[in-house]
């Protein structure tokens, strides 16, 4: 739509051209140019280019700032609008240049119109007035009452149709007078709910009133229902519990859902219409929805460390889902290293890397075993010392068998050190605050009798006991086992089984002694026309404290009665120690006949 107005000003070879919509002049809608101008005459061509739109240009006037307007320039007319009257009102005008013009009333909420007066007198809202004079037309508009408007509306602010509300009074064409009470009621249809009132009424009250002072306008608030379905998988895993009570809820609601899981369970994460991994959940009801909680089996992890030292992750509180690997690094304090890891409790050493991984199938408890480090050095001269086991560092309460080895020509005469006395082999617990431990072998001219590390348990003692040996001396060998072991026999420079032995010194000698665990036997027996049979676990024969169990099955058709001899009771299955030999049988015997027999009795 081009310009209604339109003007043209000149200072010196400066121009303005000015348009307008409205009659309204600013410097926004202007364009200014340079046009050296001496004017002799002037005039004005109006006009438009082409043919669409087609439209009528009207020349208001010509103003000249250098002189005064030519006589047959027209005067501009004026028109002045009012309005009166205790109501109030809008004027709308389509014109306002020299052509006649046509004026519209437009009472506001609350008034009415009452009619026109001055250039022309007339009821009719809209009138047309001959723009030819200075002339004034008034509007009158009175009171008419004061008017409740009501819009209804859903929680995201469109207009709906899913609600009513009722005015009591209602209203008319007087409208409301001023300190009238009016009551408000909101009333959903199927499957909506009311929420509020807002505007010129607030709260969530149904039915409201609202006492009049003033024309109102209200808005009425309705939500439509939305379900929430909520489940726990699997359903003795745990809770939820939701910051709201449901499982309806108007929607555009906000809700926070707390997954809470049972004793022996965790929180794995949502899924449905939620995805999320915190046990929180923040969701907008803006749908129906379905939530499930899952929660998986939660197995505890305890670490224990023993001696000083740390394992690091710290376990979770929560535990851990079933099958989840979790690593643990064990990092010993300092002047302790890391003897291992007790990763299934029975107090033995699983792993001794310094990083381990722990299945999480059940409860676990790892231990992380740390020790105080001590060193080993070893002197000796004319001969040497054998290390078992050969290495310079080790945990306090290692054990550590010595051995002296003197050269050709030479004998062991004792230690020096941290040890003392001439035993061979001699044994080196890693105790005592001093961590770093020195052992010296001192070795003499002559000859010596080199005792090796014995084959089992037991020791060897010398007699007499100072080396070195003269050439021909005859030492005295005795071999002395440990508890529940037995000697049997030497072997290196000194063989058979006597013992004592006797060996002659004609030069350097090694021996070592053999000894073994004694052995012991299981007689088990049934006695004839029992029928059935024992079953032994492990067979024979057996090391001293060994363990062995006994199982009685009886045949079908007869009963396990007992066990007679060395073990005595009627338990099916029995646990022996084997501390000796063992004399033991299993009795058996038929199932009674339970049928009655009831004696008879003849009376003469």
């Amino acid at each position: 739509t081009p310009p209604e107005f339109f003007r043209l000003s000149r200072v010196g070879s400066d121009w303005t051209f000015y348009w307008s919509y409205d009659g309204q002049w600013s410097a926004e809608n202007s364009y200014v140019f340079t046009r050296a101008l001496t004017v002799s005459q002037a005039g004005v061509f109006v006009g438009n280019a082409g043919d669409n739109p087609a439209h009528t240009i009207v020349l208001d006037y010509f103003f000249n700032h250098a002189g005064p307007i030519d006589p047959e320039d027209p005067v501009a007319n004026i028109l002045e609008v009012e309005t009166t009257g205790a109501g109030s009102g809008q004027i709308e005008r389509d014109r306002y240049c020299g052509n006649p013009v046509t004026l519209m009333a437009v009472p506001d909420a609350g008034s009415r119109f009452v009619g026109w007066s001055g250039a022309v007198n007339s009821t009719d809202p809209q009138v047309t007035v001959a723009f030819d004079r200075n002339d004034t037309m008034t509007a009158e508009f009175e009171f008419d009452g004061y008017v409740v408007t009501i819009d209804v509306i859903d929680t995201n602010g469109q207009t709906t149709d899913q609600g009513t509300v009722s005015l009591s009074p209602p209203t008319n064409s007087n409208g409301y007078q001023s300190g009238e009470t009016v009551t408000l009621s909101a009333t959903p249809s199927p499957g909506w709910t009311f929420v509020r009132w807002q505007g010129d009424l607030t709260g969530a009250v149904n039915p409201a009133q609202i006492v009049i002072d003033s024309s109102k306008m209200i808005e009425a608030v309705f939500g439509r229902f939305v379900t929430l379905a909520v489940t726990a998988t699997p359903a003795d895993g745990g809770t939820v519990n939701a910051s709201l009570p449901g499982p309806q809820y108007v929607a555009g609601t906000q809700l926070e859902l707390t997954a809470v899981p049972a004793d022996g369970y965790m929180f794995t994460g949502w899924s449905g219409d939620a995805t999320e991994t915190d046990p929180v959940l923040s969701l907008t009801m803006d749908a129906d929805r379905t939530v499930i909680a899952n929660f998986g089996r939660a197995y505890a992890l305890t670490v224990i460390t023993e001696g000083q030292g740390q394992v690091s992750p710290a376990p979770q509180e929560a535990g851990y889902p079933a099958g989840t690997v979790v690593p643990l690094t064990a990092t010993p304090a300092g002047g302790y290293g890391l003897v291992g890891w007790d990763l299934d409790g029975d107090d033995q050493v699983d792993s001794t890397d310094a990083s381990v991984q722990v299945i999480m199938d059940g409860d676990k408890s790892v231990k992380a075993i740390f020790r105080r480090l001590y060193s080993l050095t070893l002197s000796a001269t004319n001969g040497q010392i054998v290390a078992e086991p050969a290495q310079t560092t080790f945990f306090e309460g290692d054990t550590v068998v010595l051995t002296p080895l003197p050269a050709s020509g030479y004998a062991f005469v004792g230690w020096t050190g941290d040890m003392s006395g001439n035993a061979q082999p001699a044994m080196l617990e890693m105790t005592g605050e001093d961590t770093s431990k020195e052992i010296g072998a001192v070795f003499a001219e002559g000859y010596g009798i080199v005792i090796l590390p014995p084959e089992g348990m037991g020791t060897v003692t010398l007699d007499p006991s100072t080396q070195p040996y003269a050439f021909g001396a005859v030492v005295t060998v005795t071999a002395e086992p440990a508890p529940d072991w037995e000697f049997v026999g030497w072997e290196g420079d000194l063989t058979g089984s006597a013992n004592p032995a006797k060996i002659t010194m004609t030069g350097e000698k090694q021996i070592r002694a053999l000894f073994r665990a004694r052995e012991y036997r299981l007689n088990l027996t049934i006695p004839l026309g029992m029928n059935g049979q024992v079953a032994v676990d492990p067979t024979g024969p057996y090391a001293y404290n060994q363990m062995v169990r006994l199982t009685a099955v009886p045949d079908p058709g007869w009963l396990f009665i007992g066990w007679f001899g060395d073990i005595t009771g009627t338990e099916l299955t029995v646990v022996v120690t084997m501390k000796a030999n063992i004399d033991v049988s299993a009795h058996f015997a038929r199932e009674a006949d339970h049928t009655a027999y009831l004696p008879f009795v003849r009376r003469p």
